[in-house]
């Protein structure tokens, strides 16, 4: 029984760490840059508060001010204060007004009738009485702290307050600050007076009423209660000082007060080992309330595998390779049907292969928040168009569409071209030796080039220059996150920072980002001089002295877009170029590469293709070929969307659910992942009979698969949040093809097809392409 409550209490603290970690990773990005004492997880600073008197809590607070400066960030278990001293921070305030006034001002304004009641008027007249009440509240403010929480991150004199934080201002230690008061610790009612006050440099030093629209709306009740006791005291008896030496001691409690001799008592290590346990035990509990008892009451109903405490349904896939993972979600989906949940450690999945509950999904202009999986590619891309939700989602897809226009389309073939005549060129070499070789890496390569060249108009002629930095950058920033989407410890923030994959993503991220941005920093810059010489128009840019138009780049339209009549920042515009220049290489390389096998391991279909090609674009096996043409290759049309069928680029894809849904009778709630299957979908004989057979003509026109229902078929995803770039696809797959199969013939290996697949951020062979 011992064990089992000890496991218990471990288990729940690891489960509130993760959660706490997930819950606070958005404040936990920037009170690195607050600087403060160093925390540690669960506790944060809490054992430099630990047993501490009320009056040592106030002498700790003051030496971190010290030490940290007047803004600094603490700490108290889970909960993040910020504390300030610096005026210029303290936005939440406003004037104070506060009255004082001695004895001798006293007895003249009331006289010497020690009975006489005083009188508004009477207290309004004691203007030096003011003076000593202010002077006194700058030294002893009856409230020594206060607070305000964020409930959005605010930048406030470059320091980001994050949403969730707890702001601390502390007007004890305002007062006695030597830059605003100078000789701090003399009582000086001087200070006050209207000539030289202490409130004219700049009224946020002095805030013992707080200020504001959350100002103390009693402080004039305040002032004239102490006006009316400090003179009636004044006019009975003389107050005279203790013998004994002061005690600058304070409690900061409530109200500053005195600190009492009698010392706290301290509690035995026992008891604070036990608090410390019932502590754990008390924020797993309120984790589990808050965040899963509602999840846990729906996922019954939904169905799945049975799953564990803490690591969830982690077994089925601990020790997976990806392609035993797509094996795996497989057998689920014949055990369980179209709509299941999966739980990976506390996260929990909703798995969705049944096109009625896509069609509700994907349709919806509520449903568009991207999955957790996303999160990991977040590093690189940022807030771009993949990654982003709500009005920059909204307004930068809005900017983003028309560059997708066929006029726009029409300059980017002819890099598709260009870069396909280097890619025939390159397996040249192949074809003379006769010997098979994996499709794949090249295809990878002539993708970068054209995605390169279209996202920011710079060559970094990977088919040629496979060492390339940026080109490996590349090449392990994409490894790197296909690690993490399938390693369970690591896809927890708390686990990955401290592995050795972190260190080599920060690595690629520099080289990545550091390219991005001299490429946007060089393209303004050329901008700039062009619309300043009068040589450019908004889409009339030189490339050379020559007068050879440069081709418009993704990053060209976005330099001259504008949203609310503001220019892009520098970080938006690098999000979007490196946004597209994530989605248009990998995923292109994916459907060329599964459609290049198909055609070899179908003469039939290939020769169809290549007659198709011939008919429109001729015999010059070096004629460029134009937008038009392209589309007027309707077959291989059909073949690409069969090819997409059988082997989407994206295998799977997600959505966040960010309040619960009831889709067709079943409750997703808030806080779950919902996973689309669009490989499980292409390969299910309900809605594509005989699936295993690649067959183009299923989705001609007249006997399309997709007149059904258009969700049974979603490579692009669908409804506001489909592929933004598929149109750009479909024209650089045909135009590869194309090119490539007017110079060869492509044939098949000897010996049998491998068809084991790995699901990663895309879909391809196991075992390479042949």
């Amino acid at each position: 029984m011992v064990y089992s409550t000890v496991a218990a209490l471990l288990a729940l603290a690891i489960l509130a760490g993760l959660y706490l970690y997930q819950r606070f990773g958005e404040m936990l990005k920037h009170t690195g840059k607050l600087g403060g004492p160093p925390a540690y997880p669960i506790l944060g600073n809490g054992l430099l508060f630990l047993n501490k008197s009320p009056a040592e809590f106030l002498r700790i607070i003051g030496a971190l001010l010290k030490q940290h400066g007047d803004c600094f960030r603490v700490w108290l278990g889970t909960q993040l204060a910020i504390v300030i001293i610096d005026p210029k921070d303290i936005e939440v305030a406003k004037n104070p007004t506060i009255q004082q006034k001695v004895f001798d001002e006293v007895r003249q304004v009331i006289g010497d009738d020690r009975t006489r009641p005083v009188t508004m008027a009477m207290l309004n007249d004691m203007h030096y009485l003011d003076l000593v009440i202010k002077e006194t509240l700058r030294l002893y403010p009856s409230v020594p702290l206060f607070g305000r929480k964020i409930h959005e991150t605010t930048e406030i004199n470059g320091k980001m307050i994050p949403a969730g934080a707890n702001v601390i201002i502390v007007p004890f230690y305002l007062g006695r600050d030597a830059r605003y008061f100078p000789d701090p610790d003399r009582f000086d009612p001087e200070r006050f007076n209207v000539e030289r006050s202490a409130e004219k440099a700049n009224p946020y030093q002095y805030i013992p009423f707080s200020a504001g629209p959350r100002n103390c709306i009693g402080q004039k009740f305040a002032v004239a209660e102490l006006k009316s006791i400090v003179s009636k005291v004044l006019r009975h008896y003389e107050i005279l000082p203790t013998t004994e030496k002061q005690d600058e001691s304070f409690i900061a409690e409530l109200i500053l007060r005195p600190e009492h001799e009698v010392p706290p008592s301290r509690p035995a290590m026992f008891v604070a080992t036990l608090t410390f346990l019932a502590l754990i035990a008390s924020i797993a509990y309120y984790v589990y309330v808050e965040r899963f008892s509602k999840i846990l009451k729906h996922s019954g109903k939904l169905g799945g595998p049975p799953a564990y405490p803490l690591i969830g349904n982690g077994l089925l896939f601990a020790g997976k390779t990806p392609a035993e993972f797509l094996q795996t979600v497989g057998r689920l989906i014949q055990q369980y049907g179209k709509c299941f949940r999966v739980w990976l450690g506390t996260q929990m999945l909703i798995v969705i292969t049944e096109p009625k509950d896509i069609e509700v999904l994907l349709s919806s202009n509520k449903y568009i928040d991207k999955s957790i999986e996303y999160d990991f590619i977040r590093p690189w891309l940022g807030e771009g168009l993949l990654t982003s939700t709500g009005r920059k989602w909204h307004t930068h897809r809005k900017v983003i569409t028309p560059t997708f226009h066929f006029k726009i389309l029409e300059q980017f073939v002819e890099i598709f071209d260009q870069q396909s005549s280097t890619f025939v060129q390159v397996l040249g070499a192949h074809a003379k030796s006769g010997e098979t070789f994996d499709i794949f890496r090249p295809v990878t390569l002539c993708a970068l080039d054209v995605i390169c060249e279209t996202a920011m108009g710079t060559k970094v002629n990977a088919q040629l220059n496979t060492e390339s930095e940026y080109v490996q950058a590349v090449k392990d920033i994409t490894n790197l996150v296909q690690i993490r989407l399938f390693n369970f410890l690591i896809r927890y923030e708390i686990f990955y920072r401290f592995s050795d994959n972190r260190r080599k993503q920060l690595e690629a991220l520099k080289v990545l980002h550091g390219y991005t941005d001299s490429v946007i920093k060089s393209r303004r810059e050329e901008l700039n001089r062009a619309s300043d010489s009068g040589s450019a128009t908004e889409r009339d840019v030189n490339d050379n002295d020559l007068g050879i138009k440069k081709k418009m780049a993704f990053l060209d339209m976005l330099l001259q877009s504008k949203i609310d009549g503001q220019p892009l920042t520098d970080l938006e515009i690098r999000e979007e170029v490196d946004t597209f220049m994530f989605e248009g290489h990998d995923t292109t390389t994916s459907a060329i590469s599964f459609l290049l096998q198909n055609l070899a391991k179908h003469p039939e279909i290939q020769q169809k293709v290549f007659d198709e090609v011939r008919n429109v674009v001729g015999d010059d096996r070096t004629r460029p070929v134009t937008i038009a043409m392209l589309n007027d290759m309707h077959y291989l049309d059909l073949v690409i969307k069969e090819t997409l069928r059988l082997y989407p680029s994206v295998p799977m894809f997600g959505r966040k659910m960010m309040e619960d849904a009831e889709i067709n009778g079943k409750v997703f709630p808030a806080g779950s992942n919902t996973i689309i299957l669009p490989f499980f979908l292409g390969r299910n004989p309900e809605f594509f009979p005989n699936p295993e057979k690649f067959d183009p003509e299923r989705f001609n026109v007249e006997t399309s698969a997709e007149k059904t229902n258009p969700y049974q078929y979603v490579p692009f995803s669908a409804g506001p949040r489909n592929c933004i770039g598929q149109k750009f696809a479909v024209a650089e797959i045909k135009s590869l093809v194309s090119k490539l199969l007017r110079h060869y013939e492509i044939l098949p290996p000897v010996g049998r097809y491998d068809e084991t697949f790995i699901a990663e951020l895309i879909l391809r062979p196991e075992k390479g392409i042949y």
